[in-house]
């Protein structure tokens, strides 16, 4: 748990610099839903007409760029999925970067924020980091190959001795 978006983005900003893998987060402490003040979500009610064909091209906002995008107008669906694509991505929208995530979190707290690299912000819940953090097989047979060079060195030392 962490109080508040800019918390959460700094810890977020933290795990990918040190390449330190991902972690989910639960921001407590943040503006509230937005649903008792009646503000409207990012591709309002309707949604965003999504084209049923396939073949649409994957493109995320540059830094810096004409701002966030209704994530339901990135992706592409069968028709008989529209309706719940449409709901289930309805108050997200996708950003340049996880400082402008943080920025429209702290003036829409009721929208969720996703980068290009995979960082979602939103007023309760974060998630990302780095994906290059070793796994666990990978550590323990790091751990498994250091204590089998440990126990040749003890060998080598009583022979020296």
């Amino acid at each position: 748990t962490v109080h508040g978006p800019a918390t959460a983005a700094d810890a977020l900003r933290l795990l990918r610099e040190q390449d330190a893998g991902r972690a989910a987060l639960v921001v407590g402490g943040g503006a509230g839903d937005g649903a008792e003040a009646g503000q409207e979500s990012a591709a309002g009610a309707g949604g965003t007409d999504v084209s049923p064909e396939p073949g649409g091209t994957e493109t995320f906002p540059e830094p810096g760029g004409a701002g966030p995008v209704p994530a339901v107008e990135l992706v592409r669906a069968p028709h008989g999925l529209l309706p719940a694509v449409r709901r289930l991505l309805r108050d997200v929208v996708v950003v340049g970067s996880l400082d402008d995530a943080e920025k429209l979190i702290a003036a829409h707290p009721e929208l969720t924020a996703v980068t290009g690299d995979g960082d979602v912000l939103g007023a309760h819940f974060a998630q990302g980091g780095s994906a290059g953090a070793p796994s666990l097989l990978e550590v323990q047979a790091s751990v498994d190959e250091a204590a089998g060079r440990l126990a040749e060195l003890a060998v080598r030392c009583e022979e020296l001795a």
